[in-house]
């Protein structure tokens, strides 16, 4: 009956109700002070500056030309301004563009965090386990010491 017992106490320190909830503060500790998670956020945040950067216009070209004439013609002097930009098309499909690759980015980093949280998730029930396991063995253990002081006060008394 005691082993029976010892089970169904083993089986419910390892259930998914018996350490949801303290899991849930150590998850979101590792969460809150995990390097990893905080340098793939800033990849992440890098990643969508450089798409957003893809997408924007490019930058003016200012130009300036002097032209030597012949005499009686005359010199001249040419100011111009230009920039290149896409057709409208064109543009939407790279802002769609964009917003796909900031959604990448974002399940990146997400997939991250799930596989940083699902490890110390691991370890969590690891420790449980042990500690279960470790209570276990030591009331054998003072079981089995009980039984060997009984054995030896018997043998004592022949």
């Amino acid at each position: 009956m005691k082993t029976i017992a010892r089970s169904i106490l083993l089986l419910w320190l390892i259930s998914p109700m018996a350490y949801a909830q303290d899991f849930s503060r150590i998850l979101q500790s590792i969460e809150s002070h995990s390097l990893r998670l905080e340098s793939a956020r800033q990849e992440a945040d890098a990643q969508k500056a450089e798409s957003r950067q893809e997408s924007a216009l490019e930058e003016l070209s200012l130009g300036f030309n002097y032209l030597w004439g012949k005499d009686g013609i005359g010199n001249r002097k040419d100011f111009s301004v230009s920039q290149t930009f896409d057709f409208p098309n064109v543009m939407a499909l790279k802002h769609k563009m964009v917003r796909e690759m900031q959604r990448v980015c974002d399940l990146q980093y997400l997939s991250e965090r799930q596989r940083v949280l699902l490890a110390a998730h691991k370890l969590c029930i690891q420790v449980v386990y042990c500690n279960a396991m470790m209570e276990h063995l030591n009331e054998d253990l003072e079981e089995t010491e009980e039984m060997a002081k009984a054995y030896e006060t018997l043998f004592n008394k022949g």
